[in-house]
């Protein structure tokens, strides 16, 4: 094919292959028993371990619902840094300009 993957060599193996099908899997329909079901598991717990995501990403949706309920009425965003250990609010202005 010509190109060139980034993944370490070690880490391409059957198996991971399949928690990479699982992921993309569920971030597409969001339909964990349908995936159990293409997986062949008896239990959606087992299905949840191919699906979940790093604390950080849990960290950043939790302050985004937190900041949206605590300042409705402001514009900004709530960013976490990738090890999850920092919270850093971003406004947004919205200045009229006077003539």
């Amino acid at each position: 094919l010509g190109a060139e993957s980034l993944v370490q060599p070690a880490k391409i193996f059957p198996h991971n292959l399949r928690h990479l099908f699982a992921r993309m899997y569920y971030r597409k329909t969001r339909d964990l028993p349908g995936l159990a079901d293409v997986l062949g598991h008896s239990s959606l717990n087992v299905t949840r371990i191919y699906t979940s995501e790093p604390e950080y990403a849990i960290l950043m949706r939790m302050d985004q619902v937190i900041f949206a309920l605590a300042l409705p009425e402001k514009t900004g965003s709530l960013e976490r840094d990738q090890a999850g250990k920092k919270a850093v609010i971003k406004m947004k202005t919205n200045k009229k300009q006077h003539n």
